[in-house]
């Protein structure tokens, strides 16, 4: 019986380390699920620099009181410039109550908030510690750098992805951030797009979106407001808001766009006209959040088929080219969605 045992040690780790000739890398698992999202809004003495963050429940400990589940963490922001010397510093504390277990293992609940930071236009470096105060444990997140705004670059901000529609707080209708560090979440819930713009007078711009190599949306957008836009935390929540001492914008809303993207980059080309004359350019990314294991590589997924499908299909999708993968592997399970 030892000498059983004994072959069986040396056997199987023998085996398991021998992987299949051309075997796909397994997929990997998507980082530590913190999220920051940082915006500058230019005035004519100094930026306002917002720093937005997103914490799923999930990587919060909870612990139960009375009815009820509690978590609690404090924030803390450092700013230091490119030489390392430091700058401002702001804390934050949060409690958080939820009402059933489930909600506290949730990736979709977060916690979320937004500080401000009044800067003169230059080259800092943002580093954001959380302290979960129930288990003592601490996450300091890579370093986020916020570069100077060039002189000719504030025609237009960096596009930014809200929710869709309005949310009402305190008897109030405003626009909420989808806080996905400034991605657009590959959802089937939809998402708007906003175009802060310095020159009021404009009262329309044409914009072209560019989705991997295809393009998915071209028009004019007429739909605007004014403020003096910020940022805010209201009631848990990231709104654009109004603030009186920032200059004024004209915020152009695109809406019901995001259902036709696919992951990847997208180009966006912000102009006055369809001639595309003197162009801003912007990029983003459309990223699957808590994307399915199966599919984070697709690879992967396609060398999977051959328990379920011919392996003729399964090479037919492989001699494709690898940036065309998923493509191919949306195409093949068309037939059957």
């Amino acid at each position: 019986m030892k000498k059983i045992i004994l072959i069986l040690l040396i056997v199987f780790p023998t085996a398991f380390a021998q992987s299949p000739r051309n075997r796909p890398d397994l997929p990997t698992q998507i980082r530590f699920p913190f999220f920051v999202e940082i915006h500058v809004i230019p005035d004519d003495s100094a930026n306002s620099i917002y720093y937005d963050y997103r914490i799923p429940y999930n990587q919060l400990t909870f612990i139960k009181d009375g009815a009820q589940y509690k978590a609690a963490l404090n924030v803390s922001i450092e700013v230091f410039d490119t030489t390392g010397q430091f700058i401002s510093r702001q804390m934050k504390q949060r409690n958080i109550l939820v009402n059933n277990f489930t909600e506290t293992n949730s990736a979709d609940a977060f916690c979320e908030g937004s500080l401000m930071f009044q800067l003169p236009n230059d080259d800092y470096k943002f580093i954001l510690l959380v302290n979960d105060a129930q288990s003592g444990q601490e996450a300091k997140l890579e370093p986020v750098i916020v570069k100077k705004l060039k002189s000719d670059s504030t025609q237009f901000l960096d596009p930014i992805v809200l929710d869709e529609g309005k949310i009402v707080i305190e008897g109030n209708e405003y626009f909420e951030l989808a806080n996905y560090e400034g991605k657009v979440p590959f959802s089937s819930k939809k998402y708007e797009l906003a175009f802060p713009c310095r020159d009021t007078t404009i009262e329309k711009i044409y914009v072209k979106i560019i989705n991997n190599r295809d393009t998915v949306f071209t028009d004019y957008l007429t739909d605007s407001f004014l403020s003096a836009i910020s940022i805010k935390e209201k009631n848990h929540k990231i709104i654009l808001d109004s603030n009186e001492d920032n200059n004024v914008f004209r915020n152009f809303i695109l809406n019901d766009f995001s259902n036709s993207l696919s992951e990847g980059r997208i180009k966006i080309i912000v102009s006055n006209d369809k001639n595309e004359s003197n162009p801003y350019i912007f990029t983003k990314e459309v990223t699957w959040f808590n994307k399915p294991f199966s599919l984070r590589n697709p690879e992967f997924a396609i060398t999977s088929l051959k328990y379920m499908g011919k392996d003729s299909v399964v090479n037919k999708l492989l001699d494709a080219d690898k940036l065309d993968y998923m493509p191919e592997l949306k195409k093949y399970w068309k037939k059957y969605d």
